[in-house]
């Protein structure tokens, strides 16, 4: 018998060999994106593939008392698997690097996906051709090949800026994201850019007819805005919007009026020093989702600089609106403000402009201040030089609010629409939104603004009233050891209720982290991203019912001390992937466990998006429907 070596982690399927039994556990492994171990066992044999995200990387096998590795080992492997006398073990929780560290021999020699991944294009398909294959070489100079030919052609794309075109455009890149579709996106292509040519010979025509008209018409010559499109005056300033002297900042927003609090400290005390001696911290990045103050802070630095040097020339623009003419107005720049980063045209030479341009000024001491929502690599077509600055400057963060501070920005909104409101119902907004200063502001202004349609002064009663939430509208009080269905089109009242558990929470969801994260305060809530697609920042989940409730047992297991909620969207997707009957038995199973824990358990279903009868039998397992 062959001295079988210790293994850790944990066998989540086990059975006898035979004919396409072990294709099958590999097939099961790459469909869901597996990592871990494949073990098959014999009388005289021993084999282990290392699967990661469902590509094996690794072979070893031992035969007697000799041991083989990679290819050779993997080929016995896959011989014996098909003997009905082998046991065939799925292993998770493994440790793969460790096992290569000890036996480097065993190593395939793969490509690197996460390479083609971060430039956008999906290994899905590439990952099965090469568990499949005996030629990996021919088939990566295939997928590589295909690659060319989809860089390529989203280069020609990118370069069709008629908004006419851009629908279509954005779906046949979102197609080229897999390569093996690049024939049939180039004939799709073809038929854009015969359109787009069409349209054009039309368009010149006019345009020489403007143009004439133009020249006939003016006697004023000189450079225009790049922001505005008017001519500037002698001094090189625009009269209309205030680039070259104001640079376009937006007077209102300053220091003065900042509201400041923990959430915001640091990154408002970097701009403070910024503002006081540009240069000091450069590049410096203000992160943060929409509506949280960072264009507030860049206008603010802007303006405090401006007031002391009023000299110099401070340009604050949108990344939307660059365009090669507008960066080369932009050397100028003493201070140069960039907001709204992730929305910076794809152009690949545009962008390599920009970077060639904040480079130099970052050198040249002159201060580069940028404004972005999102980590730099989750930008469309970005690219590397740029993610590379981004990713080396100094980044400060602004959080989401906390309490205190959105009954201040309650406040100072009031103050500013001439309105006493009291207390009560300042902290009752503040409680109720909890993300941003605008859903504040437009809060505050709906309750003063009704206040003042009925005649009325603004009461706790009124606001309650008027900012009515969908979740207040059920009269239900969440129980540990209970389960509720929530019926919605889309979640969100499913939200709002995990949103108000107090305790531990684990979220499956369907929807991407990023999003949920921006739109819900999920403190103390472990995120798992429902999704077949690998993602460098978000632990991700495939829709396998076996690896879900592994995934569940776990952090019960690790929170039993504690009380929470579990929740569940994406039931649909869960469905078409395993089975209905499959997925009965896993809720089933899950109720059950909820019903002996401190934890409670909500599931959001679409019913459009279910059978009737399924929903039914749904509802019958759970403790209270809510529909909408």
């Amino acid at each position: 018998m062959v001295k079988i070596p210790e293994m850790k982690g944990m066998i989540i399927r086990s059975s006898k060999g035979g004919k396409k039994v072990l294709d099958t556990y590999l097939d099961t492994a790459r469909k869901y994106s597996f990592t871990g171990a494949c073990v098959v066992k014999e009388k005289n044999f021993w084999g282990i593939l290392l699967i990661k995200r469902g590509l094996i990387v690794a072979a070893m096998a031992i035969m007697d008392k000799n041991k083989i590795y990679g290819k050779q080992a993997m080929d016995k492997i896959k011989e014996e698997g098909e003997k009905k006398s082998s046991t065939i073990e799925l292993w998770a929780k493994v440790n793969i690097d460790e096992i290569i560290e000890n036996n480097p021999k065993s190593l395939l020699e793969l490509p690197d996906m996460e390479k083609y991944e971060r430039e956008g294009f999906s290994t899905e398909e590439l990952q099965k051709k090469l568990a499949t294959t005996d030629d990996i070489g021919a088939v990566m100079e295939e997928y590589e090949d295909l690659v060319r030919r989809a860089k390529s052609l989203i280069k020609k794309l990118n370069k069709i800026k008629d908004s006419e075109f851009k629908e279509r455009i954005r779906e046949l890149k979102s197609m080229l994201r897999n390569p093996y579709t690049v024939e049939k996106a180039e004939k799709i292509a073809e038929e854009i850019f015969k359109s787009y040519e069409k349209k054009a010979k039309r368009e010149e025509t006019t345009a020489k007819e403007e143009e004439i008209f133009h020249i006939l018409s003016s006697y004023e010559r000189g450079k225009r805005c790049p922001i505005c499109g008017e001519l500037l005056n002698e001094n090189g300033v625009c009269d209309f919007c205030g680039y070259g002297k104001m640079g376009n900042l937006i007077k209102t927003m300053t220091f003065k009026n900042f509201i400041l609090g923990q959430s915001n400290v640091f990154a408002y005390n970097a701009a403070i020093a910024v503002a006081h001696n540009p240069g000091s911290l450069n590049p410096l990045i203000i992160h943060s989702a929409s509506g949280l103050g960072k264009t507030h802070l860049i206008n603010a630095i802007g303006n405090a600089i401006l007031e002391k040097n009023p000299d110099m020339k401070i340009i604050y623009i949108s990344a939307e609106n660059l365009a090669p003419s507008v960066i080369k107005d932009l050397w100028t720049a003493d201070v140069l403000l960039i907001d709204d980063f992730q929305f910076i045209p794809s152009d690949r030479d545009l962008q390599l402009a920009l970077y060639k341009l904040l480079e130099r000024k970052v050198q040249e001491g002159k201060q580069v201040v940028i404004g972005i929502d999102r980590n730099p690599r989750e930008i469309l077509n970005i690219i590397d030089k740029l993610v590379t600055f981004l990713e080396g400057g100094i980044t400060v963060t602004i959080e989401r609010p906390e309490f205190e501070t959105r009954v201040t920005i309650a406040r100072r909104i009031a103050e500013e629409m001439g309105v006493e409101v009291d207390e009560d119902v300042l902290e009752f907004i503040a409680k109720k939104f909890k993300h941003n200063a605008r859903e504040i502001e437009g809060a505050i202004k709906r309750v003063i603004a009704f206040a003042k349609l009925v005649n009325q002064n603004p009461t706790l009663d009124l606001a309650k009233e008027v900012l009515k939430a969908p979740v207040e509208e059920y009269d239900v009080v969440l129980s540990p050891g209970k389960c509720y269905v929530v019926e919605e089109d889309k979640p969100s009242v499913s939200l709002e209720f995990l949103e108000n558990v107090e305790g531990k929470k684990l979220c499956i969801s369907r929807m991407n982290p990023r999003k949920l994260m921006e739109n819900y305060d999920l403190r103390d809530t472990k995120i798992l991203w429902l999704t077949h697609k690998s993602s460098e920042d978000y632990e991700t989940v495939p829709p396998a019912l076996e690896h879900l409730m592994y995934e569940i047992e776990n952090f019960l297991t690790e929170n039993k001390e504690e009380s929470g909620a579990v929740y569940i969207d994406g039931v649909e997707y869960l469905i078409s992937e395993n089975g209905f009957d499959s997925f009965i038995q896993f809720l089933r199973s899950l109720v059950d466990m909820i019903s002996v824990s401190k934890f409670l358990l909500i599931i959001s279903v679409s019913p459009d998006t279910v059978e009737r009868r399924h929903l039914r039998m749904i509802e019958r397992e759970m403790d209270e429907v809510l529909s909408q």
